[in-house]
C-alpha cells in the first residue's frame, strides 16, 4: 500500500467526522450570534430603564451610548441634503395649474415638459420646482385636462373649450 493510497484512506475517513465539527461548530455561532443580536436588541430598547444594565456587560452599555450619540449628532447636526431649498420661496397655491395651462393652450401643436419648463416668464413661474410641473402634468393626465404624446403633452378636448 502507498503512502498516497494510506492518506486518502485517512482523509476519507475523518471527512464526515471534520464536515459535522465544521457544521456544528456552525450552528453554535449561529446560535450565539442570535442570542447576542436578541440581548443587544432588548439592550437598546431597555436603555431608560435601571434594570437594563443587568442585561448587557457595562462595556456594550457604553458602546450602545456612544454608537447613540453618534447617530443622534449626525442626524441632527449634519447639513441637510435639502441645505439650498431652506431660504426658497414657494410658488403660490394655484401657479402651477395655472402656469401649465397658459403654455399647452399657447402650444396647441404640443409642448415638451422642458419647453414647458423654459417658458415661465414671471419670476413666479421660474419659482415653480420641475417636481410641481411634473405633479400638475401628471395629476392632470389622470384628471384628463392634459394628455401626454410622444413626450409632448397637450390640453385636452374638455380644457380648450374652458
Amino acid at each position: 500500500m502507498s503512502s498516497d493510497s494510506i492518506v486518502s484512506e485517512i482523509l476519507s475517513a475523518i471527512r464526515p467526522l471534520l464536515d459535522a465539527a465544521i457544521s456544528k461548530a456552525h450552528s453554535e455561532a449561529y446560535a450565539q450570534g442570535h442570542t447576542d443580536a436578541k440581548a443587544e436588541i432588548r439592550a437598546l430598547l431597555q436603555m431608560d430603564r435601571p434594570e437594563a444594565a443587568t442585561v448587557v456587560s457595562q462595556e456594550f452599555a457604553v458602546n450602545i451610548a456612544q454608537t447613540s450619540s453618534n447617530v443622534v449628532e449626525q442626524r441632527f447636526s449634519a447639513p441637510s441634503v435639502h441645505a439650498e431649498n431652506r431660504d426658497r420661496k414657494r410658488a403660490p397655491k394655484g401657479l402651477p395649474r395655472n402656469f401649465v395651462n397658459r403654455v399647452l393652450a399657447d402650444h396647441p401643436e404640443g409642448v415638451s415638459l422642458d419647453d414647458i419648463v423654459m417658458s415661465a416668464q414671471s419670476d413666479m413661474e421660474k419659482m415653480i420646482a420641475l417636481s410641481t410641473i411634473r405633479g400638475e402634468l401628471r395629476k392632470g393626465r389622470e384628471d384628463n385636462r392634459y394628455k401626454e404624446q410622444n413626450s409632448l403633452w397637450y390640453l385636452t378636448s374638455s380644457e380648450t373649450s374652458s
